[in-house]
């Protein structure tokens, strides 16, 4: 009878621990992944702060009110190993405790950047320690044998200094984190890659280079042959689709066969790294990478080795700072691997970028760069995007994954843009010249709220409507309102027609940011 009593008082105490609030997640919404937190879907409206701005908590304080101001809601912020392990083994966490005090402070989430062995493909984050002792923790190589600024990927050495220490950050945020969940994410590494080198060149290095590629990498080209990325595909197909063999044998020899290898050789070392913390915290996590030629990192034409071999990292990421931002975008939103972008070169298209994103590619979020370098985000285009996604963030999160979302990003290249939403197929294109000074580029989002209604916000634009579904084969407008959600609700500012709807032609959003506000509409269809 003892035996059983102990028995039920277990059963429910891991009973009560199941139905205490879970750790931020993602889960899969129809076609889109989100990130939950607390409980509910979670849109990350953030900006990422300059490296060094967190460095010193002092220097910090006075940014998060223009972060407020600026409609953003979550701080990516930089943990530096060398400052968080002084000596080994000894361990100061008070910035990262500074920072998240000062972010419950502001009502603010927090994504933390672990920049550990490498930062943008350089070791300069490791601590003193590790840099002074090159025999211990050794570098990757030259072809004459001289050494890089750059750790080397193959050595268990290095991994297991990185891992103990990222354990720790992981242990000391489930200690001071583990119910309040301020942190929701953290990023593994920073721009993980070599360059002008395509990989290590050390003996040891060579020596993986002609041993057969590993099993659980074939294995996966295997499985997944008509899934995988086109450069990878070809270059296997081209080297005859063999199902073992050395790097050479598998894929051919020149430079993208190193990239390979190096990709391996990261995955491999930083997927350790993300297990370790895992078992000690298991929030979601995530590898940035650099889009110009490095080799190494999660590019779009690697992510299938990265896949295979780093299961514990839940997100591959772009950081586009390159014109070609929808091309980015699409690359890195895959069935297996739901968008985020943690960087952006921080311009005045940000915007946009942040709302084609979230609307286009069910994108769990987006973070500009360096939002902390300018005084008056408050009035940049940025800001006045947030304010909008903000208040339809229900709606966006609601049909994430599903028909009836769709954003827009147009350029002088691509003036015009078709999306189909709901029950419609929609027409974008850039306002004309003649209606107003001609833009370099337009943007927005579409949600169907109903059979016949959207909600629609967007810059520079003229939208037509065609229907997709049996009836009457146009479309007009029955009634557009202007306004916003206030606590959830509806709020008209203002009835638009005539001028404002183009005599019924179709929907115009002005080309200016100030005016980027929301459009209620319903549709009706005529013969």
């Amino acid at each position: 009878m003892k035996y059983i009593l102990i028995l039920t008082l277990f059963v429910l105490v891991r009973s009560v621990r199941a139905q205490s609030p879970a750790l931020p997640y993602l889960k899969k919404h129809g076609d889109a992944t989100q990130l939950i937190v607390d409980g509910k879907p979670y849109l990350v409206l953030g900006g990422e702060l300059r490296n060094s701005s967190n460095s010193n908590l002092t220097n910090l304080r006075p940014i998060w009110p223009r972060l407020v101001k600026a409609n953003i809601n979550t701080v990516l912020a930089t943990v530096s190993w060398e400052q968080m392990e002084p000596q080994e083994g000894v361990f100061d966490f008070t910035l990262i405790d500074g920072l998240i005090d000062q972010a419950r402070e502001n009502k603010m989430k927090v994504i933390l950047l672990w920049f550990g062995s490498w930062k943008n493909t350089v070791s300069t984050y490791v601590p003193g320690w590790v840099k002074d002792d090159f025999k211990r923790f050794p570098r990757i190589q030259n072809a004459d044998g001289s050494g890089q600024e750059r750790l080397s990927t193959i050595s268990e050495t290095n991994k297991n200094a990185d891992k103990l220490a990222f354990k720790a950050l992981m242990r000391h945020l489930r200690k001071i984190d583990g119910t309040a969940h301020t942190v929701i994410m953290v990023q593994v590494e920073n721009e993980v890659g070599m360059y002008p080198n395509r990989r290590d060149l050390s003996a040891d290095a060579n020596a993986l280079f002609d041993k057969p590629v590993p099993g659980e990498l074939m294995n996966y080209l295997v499985k997944n042959m008509d899934a995988l990325s086109p450069v990878l595909k070809r270059a296997w197909t081209e080297a005859g689709s063999k199902k073992s063999g050395n790097w050479e044998e598998v894929f051919g020899k020149g430079r993208l066969t190193e990239d390979f290898f190096q990709s391996w050789t990261f995955a491999t070392y930083i997927n350790g790294i993300a297990e370790a913390g895992k078992k000690e915290y298991p929030l979601p996590l995530f590898v940035n990478t650099a889009l110009n030629e490095v080799s190494g990192g999660p590019q779009d034409k690697v992510m299938d080795i990265w896949k295979a071999v780093a299961p514990s990292i839940d997100l591959l990421t772009p950081d586009v700072y390159y014109p070609q931002f929808a091309e980015y975008a699409a690359r890195y939103h895959r069935s297996d691997n739901a968008l985020f972008i943690p960087e952006a070169r921080f311009d005045s298209s940000v915007g946009g970028k942040a709302m084609y994103a979230i609307g286009q590619h069910d994108a769990i979020g987006f973070s500009p760069f360096a939002i902390d370098g300018n005084d008056s985000i408050h009035a940049h285009p940025l800001a006045k995007s947030y304010k909008i996604l903000s208040q339809l963030s229900p709606y966006i999160l609601e049909n994430q994954g599903s028909k009836n979302i769709g954003g827009i990003l147009l350029d002088t290249i691509n003036p015009t843009q078709e999306l189909q939403v709901g029950n419609y197929m929609i027409t974008a294109t850039i306002v004309k010249k003649k209606q107003r000074l001609s833009p370099q580029s337009a943007y927005g989002i579409v949600l169907a709220t109903g059979e016949n209604s959207f909600i629609i916000s967007g810059c520079n634009l003229f939208l037509t409507f065609k229907p997709l579904t049996p009836g009457p084969a146009q479309a007009g407008f029955k009634n557009v309102s202007e306004g916003s959600f206030v606590n959830g609700m509806w709020r008209e500012t203002r009835r638009l027609n005539g001028d404002e709807i183009d005599d019924g032609r179709h929907l115009l959003f002005p080309g200016d940011d100030r005016e980027l506000s929301i459009q209620n509409v319903e549709i009706y269809r005529y013969e």
